[in-house]
C-alpha cells in the first residue's frame, strides 16, 4: 500500500467501521429530510363484518362496518419541532463520528506506513551489523589462529556475531507485525 491519497481513499472504502459509520449519517439525513411526514395529516381505516344469530330489529342478521378516521393535530405541545430539532442532533452526532473516524483511519494508515518504513530500515541495519559481526568473527578467529590473540576475544565475537543474528530475526518480526498492523489500518485484514 502506498501513501497516495487514491490508496488511502480506497483503504477508506474498505474498512467496515468506516462504512458503517457513513451508513449512519445517511440513515440520519434521510430520517431528518423526512421530519415533513409529522405535519401530515392520518387517516385510518377500520373495516368489521358482523353476524348475529337471532336477528333483533336493530340490527340485521349479517353486516359490515366501516370507519375513515382523519386525524390532523393542531396542537402538540412542540413535539413535532423537539424530534425535529433531536433530528438534526443525531445527524450532527453522526457526522461528527464519520469525520472522527475517518481522520482516525487516515492516521492509523500513516502512521503503519511510517512505522513499516522504519521497521524496513531497521532490518536493513540489522543485516549490515550482522554482516560485519560475522566478518569480525571470521577474522578474529584467524587473528586466534595465527596466535595473535586468545580464544577470549574469538568468544567474544561468536557471542556479538549471534546478538546480531538474533537482532535481524527481531527486525525482521518487527517488519512482519508493521506490514500486519499496515494491511489492518487500510481494512485488508480482520
Amino acid at each position: 500500500l502506498a501513501t497516495g491519497s487514491t490508496d488511502a481513499e480506497e483503504a477508506l472504502a474498505k474498512r467496515k467501521d468506516v462504512a458503517a459509520a457513513k451508513a449512519r449519517l445517511s440513515i440520519a439525513e434521510k430520517v431528518k429530510s423526512e421530519s415533513w411526514a409529522d405535519y401530515t395529516p392520518t387517516l385510518s381505516g377500520q373495516f368489521q363484518p358482523f353476524y348475529q344469530n337471532p336477528s333483533t330489529l336493530m340490527s340485521p342478521e349479517t353486516g359490515w362496518q366501516a370507519l375513515l378516521v382523519l386525524n390532523f393535530p393542531l396542537f402538540e405541545g412542540g413535539l413535532r419541532r423537539g424530534q425535529a430539532h433531536e433530528r438534526a442532533a443525531l445527524v450532527s452526532q453522526a457526522r461528527a463520528q464519520y469525520e472522527a473516524i475517518t481522520r482516525q483511519t487516515r492516521s492509523d494508515i500513516r502512521l503503519a506506513v511510517e512505522s513499516m518504513r522504519l521497521a524496513e530500515q531497521a532490518l536493513s541495519s540489522a543485516t549490515r551489523a550482522a554482516s560485519l559481526a560475522r566478518e569480525a568473527l571470521s577474522l578474529s578467529t584467524l587473528a586466534y589462529q595465527a596466535g595473535a590473540t586468545t580464544n577470549i576475544e574469538v568468544i567474544d565475537a561468536e557471542r556479538s556475531a549471534l546478538d546480531a543474528d538474533t537482532t535481524v530475526v527481531v527486525a525482521e518480526d518487527g517488519l512482519r507485525q508493521a506490514r500486519l498492523d499496515l494491511l489492518a489500518a487500510a481494512g485488508q485484514f480482520p
